[in-house]
This record gives C-alpha cells, sequence and structure tokens, in this order.
C-alpha cells in the first residue's frame, strides 16, 4: 500500500485548488461573528453558520435542497460557491430572497456551499 506522503506533488493539485477554494468563501463572511446554527435548517442536509438576521453560510456536502429559517422582515442576498473553481472562483446565480424559512437547491450534485448576506 502507497502512503499519501509518498505521492508525488501533482497528485494534489485538485486538493490545494478546493482549499484555496475554501478560504476564498470564509473569507468572504464574517466568520469570527458566526457561530454553528444547523438547527436553523430543518429540512435537507447542510452545515450551518450564522449570525441570526446578518450572515448566513451553509455547506451542502453532497448537494440537494435544504430549508432555512431566515430571520423574517429582512431581505437577503444569496449565491452559490462552487468550490472547484478555486480562490479565484465567483459567486454563482445570485438571487434576492426575503427573511423567513426558505428553500435553496444546490445547482448540481456534489460539494455546494451558499452564502446569504442581509440587504442593507
Amino acid at each position: 500500500m502507497r502512503k499519501s506522503y509518498d505521492r508525488p506533488v501533482e497528485t494534489w493539485d485538485t486538493v490545494w485548488t478546493e482549499l484555496g477554494g475554501t478560504r476564498a468563501f470564509i473569507e468572504s463572511i464574517p466568520f469570527w461573528e458566526m457561530h454553528p446554527r444547523n438547527d436553523l435548517v430543518p429540512a435537507g442536509t447542510a452545515f450551518c453558520l450564522a449570525r441570526p438576521g446578518h450572515t448566513y453560510a451553509l455547506d451542502l456536502p453532497k448537494g440537494g435542497t435544504v430549508t432555512v429559517e431566515l430571520d423574517p422582515n429582512v431581505q437577503y442576498t444569496a449565491a452559490w460557491w462552487d468550490p472547484a473553481n478555486g480562490r479565484n472562483g465567483k459567486f454563482q446565480n445570485p438571487a434576492r430572497v426575503p427573511g423567513g424559512p426558505r428553500q435553496f437547491t444546490a445547482p448540481k450534485a456534489g460539494d455546494w456551499p451558499l452564502r446569504i448576506l442581509r440587504v442593507e
């Protein structure tokens, strides 16, 4: 059995690209003000960091559809991040959404982070 550290550096290119994308996504939100809030996802599979009423970051590890309980009476923008785009990737399919329970469906299968920001 070959150990992972014995592999040529090039075999890690995809991993480094996706890690760069993850870093870019995290740096686009005020993560230091957010807390784990998986309780805000009553349906579907997602990990959620939130500062309710302001910022929500979800990771849908297998894509699919989730419902998120957003603070009502607030307008938000929601956009998807494709980690395969690397650190220079862009948010995709931005949409303006009202608060309250909202359903989101990932653009396709696979790991998809979703950023939801309050419109000021």
